[in-house]
């Protein structure tokens, strides 16, 4: 590390100026000295000028890597609290968002993409808030507004988020997500995530032909692929909306449906649907376990149209095409 400093003769230097540079090739070491949340090695670069202020010092410019990330900051490190608080405005760039992520917490769900984000942040007490941070992850624009609390293995993450992107189904592959639509897209809604799964509240999706808006939370404790929904959508084509759902092939028909209920990989629970699929009407409740091991327990079924395929089909009943009611 070097520094550089035209002192002045206050007793805490207050208005001094200074220029620093560091060179950290081992970030492991540097979180155990400061006390951060830092879970892998990488080599850290800082560069910067600042001055010295009453409160503490004041970066009026800082810029260098984290390991292939680049980031530029200006802002305040408070000196003489208790609790010091970092807050700053930053920019930072990189190849891959899950890798940098992964530096500070686990990154199961994070987008491996590369990225360009900046905003104001605040860290203290080992959260991280943001107020808001907005910018690219791949080819899709999103804005975050909320804080991500780094005390445990996997982060707690709590944001508003707003995304919009050319390719849908790249971002839901990254939460594990399969069969959605390769479509241009546009999002709002609230994001929790913690060690047990994910919360998506508030929901207001639109693809070119779509709107979808509710609830879902995947994952629990001991049950990670457990699907939770609360939803109500409408649309010109259900096949192409919906992600992949064993046992089950949905038609490609115009489409309105009120949902509850919840899915894994052995059984679907629905207590509510009701949907008009085509020409098709529809109200369902009751559970479905899924092949091998095929059955219906307590289900009861509405339905009438013109057309049984407009229900899409069941891997092992297929998809007859008569008039039903």
């Amino acid at each position: 590390a070097r520094v550089s400093a035209l002192l002045t003769e206050d007793q805490k230097f207050t208005g001094s100026r200074i220029d620093f540079s560091a060179d950290v090739p081992d970030s492991l070491k540097l979180g155990e000295t400061l006390g951060l949340p830092i879970r892998k090695t990488v080599g850290i670069t800082l560069r910067g000028t600042g001055e010295i202020t009453a409160a503490g010092i004041k970066f009026e410019s800082a810029q260098g890597k984290v390991g292939p990330h680049k980031y530029a900051a200006s802002g305040e490190l408070p000196l003489y609290s208790n609790e010091p608080a970092l807050n700053f405005d930053a920019a930072i760039e990189g190849p891959d968002l899950a890798e940098l992520v992964s530096i500070f917490a686990v990154t199961d769900r994070i987008p491996a993409m590369p990225y360009q984000l900046g905003g104001t942040l605040l860290f203290a007490n080992n959260t991280l808030s943001l107020k808001p941070v907005s910018g690219n992850i791949g080819d899709n624009k999103i804005s975050a507004d909320g804080t991500l609390q780094f005390a445990g293995s996997t982060p707690d993450i709590d944001l508003k988020l707003s995304a919009d992107g050319t390719n849908l189904n790249s971002i839901l592959q990254t939460q594990g997500i399969e069969g959605g639509p390769a479509e241009s897209y546009a999002v709002t809604s609230l994001f929790k995530l913690s060690d047990s799964g994910i919360t998506i509240s508030e929901l207001d999706f639109k693809t070119q032909d779509d709107l979808l808006q509710g609830t879902i939370t995947v994952g629990e404790d001991n049950n990670p692929g457990l699907v939770y929904f609360d939803l109500s959508g409408k649309g010109a084509d259900l096949r192409s909306l919906l992600p992949t759902i064993p046992g089950y092939t949905p038609a490609a028909v115009p489409f309105t449906v009120l949902a509850k209920g919840n899915i894994d990989q052995q059984r679907i629970s629905i207590p509510e649907l009701s949907a008009t699929l085509g020409t098709a009407k529809l109200s369902l409740a009751g559970e479905l376990d899924l092949p091998p091991n095929l059955k219906a327990t307590g289900v009861t079924l509405k339905a009438s149209g013109p057309q049984l395929s407009d229900l899409g089909s069941l891997t092992a009943w297929g998809s007859p095409d008569y008039a039903f009611d």
